[in-house]
């Protein structure tokens, strides 16, 4: 939520590349955003799915229900997999931030405006 500087969602990075399962009882209780948000959500990427040509989305999608995470289906805007592909190919996630990157050196964007720019005229 901009105004007020909370996410309403949880960040994990799994140690191992075939791992994609999130530790849905660490995100219930300490991303909070099962509890503290109605319409939180986490997003998992699937990495044995990513490829070049983005077929298929590779990510699953969970929701927030009493206070639990639950897989939830999910549809994508048509344009979606073209641009996935797109910055794939382009290697764009080479200049990706998350916020930790931020709190080791706060000039990096941890917003990715710049990708997201990038984003926005893909489409």
């Amino acid at each position: 939520e901009r105004r007020t500087g909370r996410s309403p969602g949880y960040y994990q990075a799994n140690e191992h590349l075939r791992d994609s399962a999130p530790d849905l009882d660490r995100a219930a209780s300490g991303g909070q955003g099962g509890r503290d948000f109605a319409d939180a959500c986490l997003v998992m990427i699937d990495n044995q799915q990513v490829s070049l040509d983005c077929d298929r989305a590779p990510v699953v999608v969970y929701g927030s229900q009493d206070g639990r995470w639950r897989e939830r289906s999910f549809a994508l805007a048509d344009k979606s997999l073209g641009v996935t592909a797109s910055l794939l190919r382009a290697k764009t996630y080479r200049a990706l931030t998350d916020f930790d990157n931020h709190l080791d050196d706060i000039r990096r964007d941890w917003s990715n405006s710049e990708i997201n720019e990038e984003i926005a005229r893909c489409l």
